[in-house]
């Protein structure tokens, strides 16, 4: 089970890069496909409503890309899923009833608020700069492949990230 979508997944993955960048200078599209392996036209795609909703700004032109629009100690995990998928993942029921509230509850409501209140702060207080740090202090083949979103820098590394381990 997944725990957001594939869509959210490709954005944190290319937030994630960007930020671990470790310059201000703006990546491209395809600086962004490469390092990642996610295809140049699902990068542009992903990077349109991050832009909109100014998570990241763009600049165009000779020298231009994408940059992070605030610190990466600021963006949370959840930003993204809001921004992305444009509502709250964890308000349907889980029973899939049509109707489960804390004044009409379904019969896994009260099993499921706190898993769901967790899995909530959790992505409210994991930003970028953690995602960051995870990525760098994990060796790539030690991310598991079939992870969707976390098969980060597989092809390129982040700066720092040490090169030609083999490992």
């Amino acid at each position: 089970m997944a725990l957001y979508s594939k869509s959210v997944q490709n954005a944190v993955t290319i937030l994630t890069y960007i930020a671990g960048g470790g310059d201000e200078r703006p990546q491209t599209v395809r600086e962004i496909s490469e390092g990642t392996g996610i295809s140049a036209p699902t990068v542009a795609k992903t990077v349109q409503p991050l832009v909109k909703r100014r998570v990241l700004n763009s600049r165009k032109g000779p020298g231009g890309g994408f940059v992070l629009a605030h610190p990466s100690g600021e963006i949370s995990l959840w930003v993204i899923v809001l921004v992305i998928d444009g509502r709250d993942p964890f308000e349907d029921c889980v029973a899939g009833l049509p109707s489960c509230s804390e004044e009409n509850v379904c019969p896994l409501h009260e099993r499921w608020k706190p898993v769901k209140t967790g899995l909530h702060e959790f992505l409210e207080s994991t930003t970028l700069e953690d995602m960051v740090r995870a990525v760098t202090e994990t060796r790539a083949s030690e991310i598991p492949k079939a992870s969707g979103g976390l098969k980060l820098f597989t092809r390129k590394s982040l700066p720092g990230y040490p090169q030609g381990s083999g490992r």
